[in-house]
């Protein structure tokens, strides 16, 4: 669905007497893309975070329940267990 589009601006810098330009379609399409474009890398951005925060959380939990055998579990494995 397009929208038609008749609104006239002054595009910053180059006002003159008697000029004006036209937010043509494409303009206005380019605009929208954009400002969708932003929203869901925001919306990504903060359901990451939050992913991140999360696994963290678990991550402290299990070492927290299970810190001992996770000690000795990478002593083994790194070597250094005697």
């Amino acid at each position: 669905m397009f929208v038609n589009v008749s609104h006239t601006v002054e595009p910053a810098g180059q006002m003159t007497a008697g000029s004006n330009a036209t937010i043509t379609e494409e303009m206005y399409r380019a605009s929208l893309l954009s400002a969708v474009e932003d929203k869901i890398r925001r919306r990504l951005r903060e359901v990451f975070d939050q992913a991140q925060v999360t696994v963290t959380i678990l991550v402290y939990v299990i070492i927290s329940i299970h810190g001992e055998e996770f000690s000795i579990y990478h002593k083994y494995m790194s070597g250094s267990f005697k």
